[in-house]
């Protein structure tokens, strides 16, 4: 043994350095992995209660957009039925209208008529108005007299 320094010895001891520095390594290692699994653990309770706020938030719109969904519907249907509605007074106004001036019609050609008999009538009076023995009829024609038999 040269200047008298054990080398198996040494030897040992580097090679227990090394399986402490290991041993070490690895508790070092395994603590921080419980460490980090402990942290996992808070952030995924954190999570599940986050996640059950936001289902409850989810169902929550779920039934607000069913709602607003209904009620889309429901104004539809009350529109549809106001245009049927307005469809129909718009009818009924325009066959007011139409049978107003049907009648403005009828009035207009029974005054003209009658008119035309009126002026017929005068016109057979005023042609035999020194003939007594013509009667003009309500067409103004000119009809003789009949003399009755006594």
């Amino acid at each position: 043994m040269p200047f008298g320094i054990p080398w198996k010895l040494v030897g040992i001891g580097l090679a227990a350095i090394a399986i402490l520095a290991t041993v070490y390594a690895g508790y070092s290692y395994v603590t921080n992995l419980q460490k980090e699994n402990a942290q996992l653990e808070k952030d995924k309770l954190s999570l599940t209660i986050a996640n059950s706020g936001l289902v409850e938030q989810v169902k929550q719109e779920k039934s607000i957009k069913q709602d607003l969904i209904t009620e889309n519907t429901r104004a539809q249907k009350s529109e549809l039925e106001a245009r049927a509605a307005i469809s129909t007074l718009e009818k009924r106004a325009a066959d007011k209208e139409r049978l107003a001036r049907e009648e403005s019609i009828e009035a207009s050609n029974k005054a003209s008529l009658y008119l035309k008999f009126v002026q017929n009538y005068e016109k057979c009076v005023a042609e035999n108005f020194d003939n007594f023995n013509v009667k003009c009829d309500f067409l103004g024609r000119a009809k003789p007299i009949k003399e009755e038999k006594k």
